[in-house]
């Protein structure tokens, strides 16, 4: 169990599902290692631990929504101020990266998430 990705900013009831899971596992015959320690974790910038896709993959998921979306970007989200506080840093450090060198805003706006393979249909 890699126990330095619950950060203090954690929600507790996630970390609660999370423990949860791990007695689940082991009650049914799993060998938890617990705890696993990586060294070079704590050297990683904590926004590059998380999903460096994160502003990318939300963006073209507000779009596939089409125009009714009130909100059509991680921007926006963050804007609107409707961010859970435990997650709220890490959407302030998503917004803060630079742009991914194939972001779909370049090269596909119009289908942003079937360039990637996603169905027509939507998500």
């Amino acid at each position: 169990m890699l126990r330095q990705l619950l950060t203090a900013t954690a929600h507790p009831e996630v970390v609660h599902l999370f423990e949860q899971a791990l007695v689940d596992m082991r009650r049914q015959g799993a060998e938890i290692v617990d705890p696993v320690r990586i060294p070079e974790h704590d050297e990683i910038p904590v926004a590059a631990r998380f999903c460096v896709r994160l502003k990318f993959d939300l963006n073209a998921y507000l779009v596939s929504l089409g125009p009714q979306t009130p909100m059509k970007s991680l921007e926006e989200v963050i804007a609107s101020q409707k961010i859970h506080p435990s997650i709220e840093k890490r959407m302030l450090d998503a917004q803060a990266e630079p742009p991914l060198a194939n972001e779909c805003a370049t090269n596909c706006p119009e289908r942003p998430l079937q360039s990637w393979g996603w169905p027509a249909e939507g998500v």
